[in-house]
């Protein structure tokens, strides 16, 4: 995260009501393609690309997963001066998919009453 604010942020996306938890991090610089890698909680490896439109407004996250699994999410910045954004879509299957994309989330969404981020807060804080 150092060296400028765009060259490193926090993804988290919730999927379906299991809520399988994709948490990574989104690396590159203040360029509009960041590569995109971690893993889901059962320590599946992901990776991919974030491509980030409107001055860092709204992006666009696609990830492949060594299970197979595959993630295509967008989201908006309603806080660009914190980096924080948001999105909520439905996947083929029709599982919602929510994201979280930030600096520090563990600050961000310490508030947060979505029983995903809820599971999240708890283990980053242990």
């Amino acid at each position: 995260m150092h060296g400028g604010r765009y060259e490193c942020n926090r993804i988290l996306i919730c999927i379906g009501e299991e809520r399988r938890l994709f948490d990574g991090l989104a690396t590159g610089g203040r360029g509009p393609l960041n590569t995109v890698s971690g893993q889901l909680d059962n320590r599946v490896t992901c990776e991919g690309t974030r491509m980030l439109y409107n001055k860092l407004l709204s992006g666009e996250i696609a990830l492949s997963c060594d299970d197979g699994t595959t993630i295509a999410v967008t989201y908006s910045t309603n806080r660009p001066q914190d980096g924080f954004g948001f999105g909520q879509s439905v996947d083929a299957d029709g599982a919602v998919i929510r994201t979280w994309v930030g600096y520090d989330l563990q600050k961000t969404l310490r508030n947060q009453p979505d029983a995903c981020i809820a599971d999240w807060l708890q283990t980053a804080n242990q």
